[in-house]
């Protein structure tokens, strides 16, 4: 069950109805030690695309298409966090103006900016992987990213009263306990040492963003939590790639 809301709560996957009934809050809260495990599913499906894609087209296009079909299986819920704290975060001076801003669904320039940049550095990331590690960095990053969440819901209060993560704003160590170790083991699986270093730029990253937003709104919210995650799933490609030249001391 815990699975299976992970997966509605983070994808575009028709998986609601499987649930058959409303969750009750401490279930979503549940939900939460399987995010990573949702990033690995997804990471695993797109790696997988991404290999046979390769076979017949060029790396550049693949990407693109790798990318597009990331947006489309996660309903771009993440893209839509990142214009919406692009325009709200940058956009406006004080905190509720800019909480009013990321609620209104029209985008700004700042959000429009902001999505190109972060597209075009993921869209070149990826094309700059190599063959032999392309699989682990993409798995790697989808599956870090989702765990990040977890920590952002734990670390920081909730900037609404009503929102997509109000439900979630009873998660504690069980849940974020769960969802470390599982990224834990994942990415030294993966990548041993690289891993783990992927690991902590993810920390490092999420927690100075999560902290300058929260500064700036007094908490986080559901579209910070998607942006943060989208902005450390391309930290970790830029990561895979600047450590290719050393694939063999991982």
């Amino acid at each position: 069950m815990s699975l299976l809301l992970a997966l509605a709560f983070l994808t575009a996957l028709p998986v609601a109805a499987a649930t058959r009934r409303s969750p009750t809050p401490a279930e979503l809260t549940r939900s939460l030690a399987f995010f990573p495990l949702v990033g690995l599913l997804l990471g695993g499906l797109l790696a997988g695309v991404d290999g046979l894609l390769r076979l017949v087209l060029p790396a550049m296009l693949v990407a693109a298409l790798v990318m597009a079909l990331g947006a489309l299986l996660t309903g771009a819920l993440h893209w839509d966090g990142l214009m919406d704290s692009c325009d709200g975060l940058l956009g406006a001076r004080d905190a509720q103006r800019a909480l009013d801003i990321m609620r209104d669904s029209r985008i700004g320039a700042f959000g429009a900016l902001g999505a190109a940049c972060v597209a075009l550095i993921e869209w070149n990331a990826l094309s700059a992987l190599p063959a032999a590690t392309r699989a682990i960095w993409i798995v790697l990053a989808f599956a870090l990213s989702r765990w990040i969440m977890v920590l952002l819901v734990v670390w920081f209060p909730y900037a609404r009263t009503a929102g997509l993560g109000t439900p979630l704003q009873h998660a504690g160590l069980r849940e974020v306990t769960a969802a470390s170790v599982i990224a834990a083991v994942a990415a030294t699986a993966l990548a041993t040492w690289a891993g783990l270093l992927a690991l902590a730029v993810c920390l490092g990253l999420a927690y100075g963003l999560g902290r300058w937003a929260s500064g700036r709104l007094g908490g986080l919210t559901g579209d910070v939590y998607g942006a943060i995650a989208l902005l450390c799933e391309v930290a970790v490609l830029i990561l895979g790639t600047a450590l290719s030249g050393f694939r063999s001391w991982w």
